[in-house]
């Protein structure tokens, strides 16, 4: 684990660059000390193990993610939640702040791009097909790669979607036939 990751949950900054640099050996960590954590500085409980986030997942009784216009923002954006409610935006349910039965009326309210089931773009296959040549033609261009950093790569900070930030490589052609 890199040596500036929190060393207790208590510590723990997501958009850190120690949580940053290897979330998986974080959540490893965290996984032996326990199935759920308490992370104060984002006011988040964390679960680390399949099986318990299934079971959180499953019983919105106990585990609500029901988030209303009456309900207390966390205290890092309180001051701008306070504003915006001022200006008078009307609070509108979503679904990842609703529970049953509002989550699943929501739910119903089918999007033609996202909620009417299984549906492919019409260029799909030209597009895939496309780019397939063109990795092939590019691929068969190249020598050889080299990776040209020394140190460990930089990830984007983010949790949720984790991608180098660079990857600098030298690109040797193959001579022209």
């Amino acid at each position: 684990m890199p040596p500036d990751t929190a060393a207790s949950p208590a510590d723990l900054d997501l958009f850190g660059p120690g949580f940053q640099a290897d979330p998986p050996a974080v959540y490893q960590q965290l996984r032996r000390s326990g199935a759920v954590h308490y992370l104060p500085r984002n006011g988040w409980y964390l679960v680390t193990r399949a099986e318990t986030a299934r079971e959180v997942l499953r019983d919105p009784q106990r585990f609500s993610s029901r988030v209303h216009k009456h309900t207390q923002p966390p205290p890092e954006v309180a001051d701008e939640v306070a504003q915006i409610r001022a200006r008078g935006w009307p609070y509108s349910p979503a679904l990842g702040t609703s529970d049953a039965p509002d989550h699943t009326r929501l739910r119903k309210q089918h999007h033609l791009a996202f909620g009417m089931g299984r549906h492919t773009c019409i260029g799909n296959p030209l597009a895939r097909m496309e780019a397939v040549i063109s990795v092939q033609v590019l691929a068969g261009q190249i020598a050889a790669l080299t990776v040209l950093r020394r140190e460990p790569p930089r990830y984007n900070a983010s949790f949720m979607v984790r991608g180098l930030v660079e990857l600098p490589v030298r690109v040797r052609r193959r001579p022209p036939a």
